[in-house]
């Protein structure tokens, strides 16, 4: 005789899909989207809240931690807004850039949006749903290929954000040859976003922890430090460092 087991559902699993057949029909997102939240929560209704016995919660039994489940907040109304106001004014002398959410909404109109950072983009899950749908994927559809095409994209779309950052930017940088793993990777990525040597040269493979201390640094930096865009061959020490071992050779 064959039994089927099933467990039993605790009010947190219960209260969680009742809230979730409620919420389905007004939540964002196109219908591929839609078919990876049904794809998602069948795998909860199966499974459950994890517990001990899944290994990456052993010690986090959100199953029996989670008595019960909350209804989902409402889109904040113009009350709750004003009360944001009232404690933004307070923190006004905070230098610093204000991004709201009350009760898990973004507010747009309560935030600082003007004069981002370049490459920087703040918006609502929303939009990031309808902006980046073409990115989600079902953890079944997670093949090989499909990785290595998904990274592909996201490297590229990184690397022409990170190029624009640097170009605007024109910040001071430094790279020595301390760690060279690091170093490498660094230098490997100025090369592929095309940013050019304008004096001396890039690291090379001699340029281990065992060769003499060199660095790179930025036009900009070695114009600050020696009042010439040209420092090759100029020695500079390391902020801090009152040993001569720790000076670097530009």
């Amino acid at each position: 005789m064959n039994a089927e087991v099933r467990p039993i559902k605790t009010a947190a699993e219960t209260a969680l899909a009742t809230n979730f057949a409620a919420a389905k029909p007004a939540l964002p997102g196109a219908a591929a989207i839609g078919t990876l939240r049904e794809d998602a929560f069948r795998r909860f209704e199966a499974e459950g809240l994890p517990h001990r016995r899944v290994e990456e919660w052993k010690y986090t039994d959100l199953r029996a931690l989670m008595r019960e489940a909350k209804p989902l907040a409402g889109v904040p109304d113009a009350a709750a807004k004003a009360r944001a106001r009232d404690v933004l004014g307070q923190l006004a002398a905070i230098d610093a850039r204000r991004i709201v959410f009350i009760d898990g909404a973004f507010v747009p109109e309560l935030s600082d949006l003007a004069r981002l950072e370049p490459g920087l983009t703040v918006g609502s899950m929303a939009q990031a749903l309808a902006a980046y749908a073409t990115h989600l994927v079902s953890e079944r559809d997670l093949t090989p290929h499909t990785v290595r095409a998904y990274l592909g994209d996201l490297v590229s779309h990184a690397t022409s954000r990170l190029r624009d950052t640097v170009e605007a930017s024109r910040a001071d940088v430094v790279h020595t040859n301390n760690l060279p793993g690091i170093t490498t990777a660094i230098w490997e990525v100025c090369r592929r976003l095309g940013i050019p040597v304008v004096h001396g040269r890039g690291f090379e493979a001699r340029d281990d922890a065992t060769a003499p201390p060199v660095a790179v640094v930025s036009e900009s930096l070695a114009r600050k430090l020696f009042g010439v865009s040209d420092a090759v061959g100029r020695v500079m020490q390391m902020r801090g460092s009152l040993n001569a071992s720790d000076d670097k050779t530009v």
